[in-house]
């Protein structure tokens, strides 16, 4: 009986810690639509208060990156009609920190909505650019001047005061290199990479050679951005994407969300918490299945000993 409660317990909360984030992406998409409403009957100063309060009281890790986009964008929107300059400009920033290849066009934006965007992403790109790099085969290591960042797909950002050399390896394939010069001019970069088996690679080069003896042969991993893109790329890159669609989705670890100290809307808060609930619950249960002890006091505090049947 004791272990069915338990595992009752356990059972419901996990369902609190895996609930928890997906109710608080539900809940900022609502707050998202009440704001976007409340701005589309001009109300303006309460579309601002309700997405102000949404991005500032909800665990951002759990939102879709569009979500949190449109509501930044939404808020800009309301700071502009406001005459508010200096807030708009940091909607801009948090924008493309989010997607740095976000960019704003549509005829339904004003001009100088559209030069505040222009003068964020200056700003925004003034020391720093970002690269995007996807592989065929995925899961490769991505490395800069040597130092591992990550593994593909992977977006991150360098810095446009040094030179970086950029390499892509992977186990039994040729290694990929780029090197980006100091003071790099481009604000994105976007390389889609097939990377070429070695064995593949030597017997072609052993073709190639035609039977003739002579010296090593040197071949370049690089590839151009024509075959880059090639149908070829695209072919073996879907074949992958079907089992890896979330970890494409969730790798956008670079961007930077917006900090909240907040304790209880971090989820190892809720973890612990299920934790020693858990913990609570297995030992009353024990505790009250425990045998009566045989000492007690009675009302003169005299202790007796009870001989137990």
């Amino acid at each position: 009986m004791v272990v069915i409660r338990v595992f009752i317990a356990s059972v419901l909360t996990v369902s609190l810690i895996v609930g928890f984030p997906l109710q608080a992406a539900e809940t900022f998409l609502q707050s998202l639509n009440e704001g976007a409403a409340a701005y589309d009957e001009f109300n303006i100063e309460k579309a601002q208060y309700i997405l102000e309060n949404a991005l500032s009281e909800h665990n951002l890790s759990v939102i879709a990156t569009k979500d949190l986009i449109q509501a930044h964008l939404t808020l800009a929107l309301c700071y502009v009609s406001q005459n508010k300059e200096t807030q708009t400009f940091k909607s801009f920033l948090a924008i493309l920190a989010l997607d740095p290849s976000y960019v704003l066009a549509g005829e339904e934006f004003a001009p100088k909505l559209m030069k505040l965007f222009e003068r964020a992403s200056e700003a925004f790109f003034q020391h720093d650019y970002y690269v995007s790099l996807t592989s065929a085969p995925l899961f490769a290591e991505v490395f800069d001047n040597t130092k591992l960042l990550g593994v593909t797909p992977l977006t991150f950002k360098l810095s446009r005061k040094e030179e970086h050399l950029l390499e892509i390896k992977h186990k039994n394939y040729d290694v990929w290199h780029e090197t980006f010069e100091k003071d790099f001019r481009e604000n994105l970069v976007v390389r889609d990479v097939v990377l070429v088996k070695s064995e593949a690679l030597q017997a072609s080069l052993k073709g190639h050679a035609g039977g003739h003896a002579g010296g090593p042969s040197h071949s370049k991993a690089v590839r151009g951005d024509s075959e880059l893109r090639s149908s070829s790329f695209r072919g073996r890159l879907a074949t992958e994407e079907s089992q890896v669609d979330k970890i494409l989705k969730a790798e956008k670890k670079l961007y930077v969300r917006p900090h909240n100290d907040s304790l209880y809307k971090r989820w190892w808060f809720w973890t612990a918490l299920g934790a020693l609930a858990v913990g609570a619950v297995a030992y009353y249960e024990l505790g009250r299945s425990a045998p009566p002890s045989p000492v007690y006091q009675d009302r003169t505090g005299t202790r007796v000993i009870v001989t137990l049947p």
